[in-house]
């Protein structure tokens, strides 16, 4: 069926959609402040229930919720979620000294806490911390073979010293930004080469996609898929085909490359699909009959939205994402949404974190929930894609 042919054959009532949107957005807004003294210093994982388990500042999803609450800044003026994320500053800071700071998560970390605070409150110390991390997380790129190690300690020689993996798009911005923010071209080239990569190495010929890619440790040779959070290293792991919706536009608005484009199109077709009446996907694809990942549609969700937003996309795609898009955001919250729900953390339920290892299935999210926000706020409220660079260059 396709994107364009999806898009029609769903209901077009964009003024219901609207009302929906910013009455949702309202509720976020209050639940935010209420969060804020539910978590105290600490941060949101994935649910338990009506709860969310907290961590300290210390796991790859934390920038999530300092994220969340500069959009509440943004959208309101509030300086109660200013003050909020402002006192996780410290603790970003201090990361750099502690083990937990090696994976390529620096990337996403950075970019949701550092260069959004940037962005929003115009101030120098969050622009010094975004452009430490990027020139630490280019400490992770394996030249010879041409990738971003996902995870272990650089010169790790066990098998996650050769990992790659698509969630890796959504590290690769922080490198765009610095290259724009310093002049070095050189981030620009880690970020696009290891776009590149995932490209050919993990999205396959049909435009699906694998979850990780291994590398001999030794010689960075190439090795193959393999699976870690899928169902299988043939199947189609849901939210990594997601991260490439999302995280190819962001690579081509950028760069101007209109093979990220395509690629981006490409496999939001195959996602799109493999789609239920409800929009919602398996947390496999090869497993239809399983657990719906409201967290990845939020995240595809929000990849539609960023090719809507750019004007060299043609005009046909850019309205069928957004036809497309409106109508997921109401499913999700007609099916699956907590903003109204007083006793509840998240926002999003039936969200799914690992499910080979049982952990976070049916459950909330961060990142699931932080992308439903950015949506809405795209959507109904102040647009953030306003703030953000790749939308401002939109090559």
């Amino acid at each position: 069926m396709g994107l364009k042919a999806r898009a029609l054959s769903l209901p077009t009532d964009e003024a219901h959609c609207q009302r929906v949107f910013s009455q949702t957005l309202a509720k976020v807004m209050d639940k935010t402040e209420e969060n804020i003294r539910r978590f105290g210093e600490q941060f949101p994982y994935y649910g338990e229930g009506n709860r969310y388990t907290l961590t300290a500042n210390s796991t790859w999803v934390s920038g999530y919720w300092t994220a969340w609450l500069w959009m509440a800044y943004y959208q309101t003026g509030d300086s109660v979620f200013k003050r909020a994320a402002d006192g996780h500053f410290e603790g970003y800071n201090r990361r750099f000294n502690q083990p937990y700071i090696h994976c390529h998560d620096v990337g996403v970390i950075y970019d949701m806490t550092a260069v959004r605070g940037f962005h929003v409150t115009g101030e120098e110390k969050w622009k010094h911390v975004a452009l430490r991390a990027a020139a630490l997380l280019s400490t992770r790129f394996h030249e010879k073979g041409e990738f971003l190690q996902a995870w272990g300690f650089p010169g790790d020689r066990g098998v996650n010293g050769g990992r790659t993996i698509i969630d890796s798009l959504c590290c690769t911005p922080l490198w765009l930004w610095a290259a724009e923010t310093t002049g070095d071209p050189y981030y620009r080239e880690l970020a696009v080469r290891q776009a590149r990569m995932i490209r050919e190495r993990l999205v396959r010929p049909d435009y699906s996609s694998g979850h990780t890619f291994l590398f001999d440790p030794e010689t960075e040779e190439p090795v193959g898929i393999r699976t870690a959070q899928g169902c299988a290293d043939d199947s189609t792991w849901s939210r990594g085909q997601a991260w490439g919706i999302q995280g190819f536009p962001v690579s081509y608005a950028f760069t101007g490359d209109p093979d990220f484009l395509r690629v981006a199109l490409e496999m939001l077709d195959w996602y799109v699909d493999r789609l239920p009446d409800s929009l919602i996907p398996p947390w496999d694809f090869q497993v239809p009959e399983e657990e719906r990942d409201t967290s990845s549609l939020a995240l595809a969700v929000n990849g539609m939205l960023r090719l809507a937003a750019l004007q060299t996309v043609p005009e046909e795609i850019r309205e069928a994402c957004l036809r497309v898009s409106r109508s997921a955001m109401l499913s999700l919250i007609e099916r699956h949404g907590a903003a109204a729900d007083g006793e509840a953390w998240g926002l999003l339920r039936e969200g799914v974190y690992h499910k080979p290892q049982n952990k976070g299935v049916g459950e909330f999210v961060i990142w699931g929930d932080y992308y439903f926000l950015e949506n809405l706020m795209i959507l109904a409220g102040k647009n953030p894609l306003q703030l953000d660079m790749a939308h401002r260059l939109g090559r």
